[in-house]
């Protein structure tokens, strides 16, 4: 699809207009679409989900032939590339647009990018591998120039696998969950964590803020479309869980009287001594049965290598940035984890106790792995 060469100059025309909407909930629940800005965004949603994009709109420098910056004139030229739309702008329509598009913005279609998510978390859970593109922008993602850097409804959806990366796969089968988390900000933050520690989905849980607010998508810088982020009810998120083979565990600093914080510490050290238990048990035999790399590790079939490195899936279950967890969500987990705090500060706030908790368990699976 080649570049439509008529400039849009129109701050005030229609198509100028129903994009600015799409900044609003209503605006997007009316019309079934949703706005993504700045280059960071645009570029991933290109690559990852080309799919769901209806139109993307570039700056024009108006002080030269071209395009605002060699970082837009690049994402131009990938989305060119996938067959999309490109509508060139004028500085004046592109900041009516939105104040935050660094040069470029596009529109999705919301099923499009709803369906997709459901259906790579499904994909996930049944342990269907990822088509040959995908793995491979699982390997490069990254490497390209970077710009330096309506709502949710009460559909439920049950969501794909962001593979750990290092110098080999590393299957991660946690999932993190965030029970009623409204602030925007907040929201891309985990989900851009979520993704960075290797997540295989996010799971927004009971009356949450819109995945698809401009906000988040910002604040995610990018990952929201690295891995699936869908939502379900509280009842429902729960009898999924009783459907897979896995652990949920809380983030809570005071548990219950049933239910009694562990350390972060100690539960990485419950879990490395459950792998090395089934490991003698059963591992020892499914280990023989398969190849191993330079470095000693299993490959092969994902479940065999699961098996033979006693690895199980883990849910990760975080609170309200102001309440946490309230008592009778807690009762219905297997276990309740709390980060150690070393200095004088009281606690940590969402965002940074997701990293943490993320992280420390990423950490410790793949150096398990290692060995």
């Amino acid at each position: 699809m080649p570049f439509n060469q008529h400039i849009i100059d129109n701050p005030k025309s229609e198509r100028v207009k129903r994009v600015v909407e799409l900044g609003k909930t209503k605006g997007r629940k009316k019309v079934g679409k949703f706005i993504i800005e700045g280059p960071q965004s645009v570029r991933e949603i290109v690559r990852w989900m080309p799919e769901v994009v209806e139109d993307c709109y570039v700056q024009m420098d108006e002080r030269r032939s071209g395009l605002l910056s060699p970082v837009v004139e690049d994402i131009a030229h990938e989305a060119d590339g996938q067959g999309l739309y490109i509508h060139q702008v004028t500085g004046d329509v592109m900041h009516r647009m939105s104040s935050d598009a660094q040069g470029i913005v596009a529109v999705g279609n919301l099923d499009a990018v709803q369906n997709r998510m459901i259906g790579d978390f499904e994909q996930g859970q049944s342990g269907h591998a990822r088509d040959a593109k995908v793995i491979h922008n699982v390997a490069t993602r990254g490497t390209d120039v970077r710009s330096n850097a309506g709502g949710d409804d009460d559909r439920s959806e049950t969501s794909q696998t962001s593979e750990g990366k290092s110098d080999s796969v590393s299957f991660n089968d946690t999932v993190a969950a965030f029970w009623q988390i409204r602030d925007p900000g907040n929201a891309g933050t985990v989900i851009r964590s979520a993704d960075a520690a290797g997540c295989r989905a996010v799971i927004f849980v009971d009356d949450c803020v819109d995945r698809f607010n401009p906000k988040v998508i910002r604040s995610t810088a990018g990952s929201l479309f690295h891995l699936p982020v869908v939502t379900m009810s509280t009842d429902k998120f729960f009898a999924w869980t009783q459907t897979q083979d896995c652990e949920v565990m809380a983030a809570d600093v005071y548990g219950t009287e049933s239910i009694k914080p562990e350390s972060l510490i100690d539960v990485v050290t419950r879990l490395e001594h459950s792998k090395n238990e089934i490991a003698a048990n059963q591992g020892n035999r499914n280990a023989a049965l398969l190849p191993v790399d330079d470095n000693g590790r299993n490959v092969g079939n994902e479940e065999n290598v699961k098996a033979a490195n006693g690895q199980h899936s883990h849910v990760i279950l975080f609170g309200n940035e102001a309440r946490g967890l309230p008592a009778d969500v807690l009762e219905r987990v297997q276990s309740i984890v709390s980060i150690p705090l070393y200095g004088k500060a009281e606690s940590l706030n969402l965002a940074t106790s997701t990293s943490v908790m993320l992280f420390t368990l990423a950490m410790a699976r793949d150096a398990a792995q290692r060995r």
